[in-house]
């Protein structure tokens, strides 16, 4: 497995901070699974930390505007349990064979869980099969 987005570290795994990214694949001759960051963030933020007031941030400028207020993974808990977040986003999963993509149900909401999600994946495919 390759991994792309390095872990940004323990306060920060919710797939918030991962916005847009791919975080890891597997691949061989014609087959290839990826795990990313899919979805739309809109959430309200403060403008700063002087100004209280409250501005819908979107996509990757929610992300840069909360490294800004120094928030980690219990601000965005936080947020989401005021309902401040209109859109959020998850881990998703991917398996490409030739032109046939296919979607995984499943989702993972923090970084270990989607990497362990994407081990599992590449574990369920059998060896002669090369996956």
């Amino acid at each position: 497995m390759n991994t792309f987005a390095e872990r940004l570290g323990n306060n920060k795994l919710n797939s918030f901070w991962y916005y847009g990214d791919t975080v890891a694949t597997y691949e061989t001759e014609n087959r290839y699974l990826v795990c990313e960051a899919c979805g739309a963030i809109e959430v309200y933020l403060p403008k700063s930390f002087d100004d209280s007031t409250e501005e819908l941030f979107k996509g990757e400028n929610a992300v840069i505007q909360a490294e800004i207020l120094g928030y980690d993974d219990d601000d965005i808990e936080l947020l989401l349990s005021e309902d401040k977040f209109r859109l959020n986003n998850w881990f998703s999963f991917r398996y490409e064979e030739g032109d046939v993509s296919t979607e995984f149900d499943d989702v993972a909401n923090d970084y270990d869980e989607a990497l362990e999600m994407t081990q599992d994946y590449i574990n369920e495919f059998p060896e002669e099969e090369n996956f």
